[in-house]
């Protein structure tokens, strides 16, 4: 028996880097147990899911509405995801809309990946992070310049997959600057917010996003969510892209330890198992 199929390994946190870490150690023979605190698939790969009155089901990926990929270690791993359809390809127009000019400008296709099924503690303790909130709207995205709230919006309803949405319906989301959640989270605390500081961010997000002057009727639907530590606001991995500690076999990965993105924690991930599985005298061939 190799000694990667006699190992056993614990990875703690069912987000994008926690899931990829776990997966690619798996398919080395590598025994895998996955904890998370939450109910389902966590971090950026997190979806929230409302059902309607008439029984329409709404889906809103309010942890990352998208990635891209620069990286081609990375790339070639999106390339078999693709390849299993567990990802696609969105190909979206976007703009950047001014908000001191009211007008759209920079006007450019891209083509986003998209996940269709939303599957040393002292070291870490102390990263700094960028707040966000994320308002979720029915009513492909765009960006904002010299807006006090809104840092982008996204079409929800118009990535692939996405049949479920009624076609007279579309589904937004909403991303707050970073300004404007840290001056809501200064003034309610870091408590839960209450339904009250929810609607209201709700309200604040929507009346900068009609602003616009896009053909926006009042949403069915409209809920604010916080994301407390959305955004790390260093990188701790340095070259290894990961924290290792050899003498305790530990691997700490995630976003924070190589870029800000679904990429920068697939990566983060990537160099992770490599590390775990060196030390189990196994090729990694990632």
């Amino acid at each position: 028996m190799s000694s990667a199929a006699a190992a056993n390994v614990a990875v703690i946190g069912g987000g994008i880097s926690g899931a990829v870490c776990a997966s690619l150690l798996a398919a080395r023979g590598v025994a895998v147990t996955l904890f998370d605190s939450g109910r389902g698939a966590g971090g950026r790969m997190a979806q929230r899911r409302e059902v309607m009155e008439d029984g329409t089901e709404l889906r809103f990926d309010h942890g990352a509405p998208y990635f891209t990929v620069t990286n081609d270690e990375v790339s070639r791993v999106v390339s078999g995801w693709e390849a299993r359809g567990i990802v696609a390809e969105w190909k979206a127009m976007f703009a950047c809309f001014d908000q001191a000019t009211g007008k759209f400008t920079d006007f450019e296709k891209v083509q986003f990946h998209l996940s269709l099924f939303p599957r040393l503690s002292v070291m870490v303790q102390d990263i700094p992070v960028r707040p966000c909130f994320a308002l979720m709207v029915p009513v492909h995205g765009f960006s904002f310049n010299n807006s006090d709230s809104l840092s982008w919006a996204f079409c929800d309803s118009s990535k692939p997959g996405r049949a479920c949405v009624p076609p007279n319906r579309q589904s937004w989301i909403l991303h707050s600057t970073t300004e404007y959640a840290s001056k809501v989270i200064n003034i309610i605390g870091l408590r839960k917010p209450s339904a009250d500081a929810l609607a209201k961010v709700a309200e604040e997000l929507f009346r900068e996003f009609q602003a616009t002057g896009l053909s926006i009727p009042q949403p069915i639907f409209m809920k604010a969510h916080r994301w407390g530590s959305a955004f790390p606001a260093i990188s701790i991995g340095g070259d290894d892209k990961c924290v290792w500690d050899k003498s305790t076999k530990l691997a700490i990965c995630g976003d924070f330890c190589a870029s800000p993105s679904v990429e920068g924690a697939v990566l983060s991930a990537m160099r992770g198992a490599s590390k775990i599985l060196g030390c189990l005298n196994c090729p990694s061939g990632l």
